[in-house]
This record gives C-alpha cells, sequence and structure tokens, in this order.
C-alpha cells in the first residue's frame, strides 16, 4: 500500500472517531427537546367547580401569534421541554373561558394574579410521541352577567367571588412532527383530566379540533419564554 492510500485511510479513520464521539462531546441530542408553544384546548363533559357543572365559553380569536380553532376556551404555553426529563419545564395558563350551561355565571382568570397560573409539564416518549403529565395552580374569577373575551376577568360583568386550584394531571396522549433538526412540535391527541381533589374541581379537557398554523421555532420563542421560564422557577421555589 502506497504512503498516500495509508495516510488516507488513516484520515478516513480519524474522522469516523471524531464522529463517534460527538454525541459524547455535545451532551443530549437537541432532537429530544419539544419545541416552545401553544396547547388550544376545549373544555368537555365531566367538568365542575365546587360540585357545579361548567362547559366550554370560546375564546375570542387573536389572543397568539397563531390562528386557532374558534371553539377553543383554554390555552397553555410551555417552554422548550426535553423529552422525558423527570423534572419537565414550565407551562403557564394564558387564558381560561368557561360558564354555567346556558351561561349567567362564567369563569375566567383572575387579572390580579395571572403570572401565578404556573406549573409543570413531563414529557414522556420518543419524538413521535408518548404521554404526559403536568400540575398547575389556577386563580380564578367567578363572573355574573359577563366575562372577559380573553379569557382572563370578568369584562363588563360583576365578580361573584375569586378562588385557586392546585391541579394535577395524569397520563395523557401526545404526538410530535419535526420542526427542524433541532426540535420537534408537541401535539395533544386526547382526553387530559385534570383534577384538585382538595376542593373536588375537575377540568376535562381534549385538543380543540381543526387545524392550527404554525408561527415558527424563533416566533415562538419571541413571545416570553424567558418570563414564563422566570415565574415557573419563582413557583417552584417559593
Amino acid at each position: 500500500m502506497s504512503k498516500a492510500s495509508r495516510l488516507s485511510l488513516m484520515a478516513s479513520a480519524l474522522g469516523a472517531g471524531i464522529l463517534s464521539l460527538a454525541p459524547l462531546l455535545s451532551g443530549p441530542a437537541m432532537a429530544q427537546v419539544a419545541a416552545a408553544g401553544y396547547d388550544y384546548l376545549q373544555t368537555v363533559d365531566g367538568t365542575s367547580l365546587g360540585g357545579v357543572a361548567l362547559v366550554g365559553n370560546p375564546l375570542a380569536p387573536g389572543l397568539t401569534m397563531e390562528a386557532y380553532p374558534t371553539n377553543t376556551d383554554t390555552i397553555v404555553q410551555r417552554g422548550g421541554i426535553l423529552l422525558n426529563d423527570p423534572n419537565g419545564g414550565p407551562i403557564q395558563i394564558t387564558a381560561l373561558s368557561l360558564m354555567t350551561p346556558g351561561g349567567g355565571t362564567y369563569v375566567t382568570l383572575d387579572p390580579n394574579h395571572l403570572a401565578d397560573d404556573v406549573g409543570k409539564m413531563v414529557i414522556s416518549g420518543t419524538p413521535a410521541g408518548g404521554t404526559f403529565t403536568s400540575f398547575f395552580d389556577v386563580f380564578f374569577d367567578v363572573c355574573s352577567g359577563g366575562w372577559g373575551a380573553n379569557g382572563v376577568g370578568c369584562g363588563n360583568g360583576q365578580t361573584i367571588s375569586a378562588g385557586e386550584a392546585s391541579f394535577t394531571q395524569g397520563a395523557a396522549p401526545w404526538t410530535g412532527t419535526p420542526a427542524n433538526a433541532d426540535f420537534f412540535n408537541f401535539h395533544v391527541a386526547g382526553n387530559a383530566i385534570h383534577t384538585a381533589p382538595a376542593a373536588g374541581d375537575i377540568h376535562s379537557v381534549d385538543p380543540a379540533p381543526g387545524p392550527v398554523p404554525g408561527v415558527g421555532l424563533f416566533g415562538l420563542a419571541f413571545l416570553s419564554l424567558a418570563g414564563v421560564a422566570t415565574r415557573a422557577r419563582r413557583w417552584l421555589n417559593g
């Protein structure tokens, strides 16, 4: 074998060796991260607060940079979340709009505690899908005669009372689609039941049906995700 051939083989072997070490040097693959974004949810049968049955009261459009189904009544914002990390990642409830069947009494987020409607989500499975769990606090207003069109406050109605509930959600299904080489998109794929055992409250939701055009990873990153993480850390450490 000629000297040039030997040098070529050595170079190829060295290159292969460096490539094989790359995963060890770079740490967890970024493709294992669910891209930051929103979950658009629709309240379904079985939801109650204080023993009073509630149904969804659809939100006004235009609350985020994305278009979303017109029957959305609950919006959850997620930071980027590492797949199969038991510590999970930050979430915030950014809109909530419920009512008694037929209307008259409404439940929305308390405008005085929006920064406190935070918690964590744990995503398990593969980038193609799996299950997720979550827990979070919600500070809410109970309204009469009207509600905040953006799922916050009572709008032109009157505040009857205000309250707080700590919800825990058991395993629910999700599916994933590629976002780019570094991230995958997370989509709620079935029913998720949030319970607050201390108060006996239940919020049962399905993904709101209909297409939801994406805004892109960098647009989502611009949407105060650092603020979401900061509020979640403050909540968890407080």
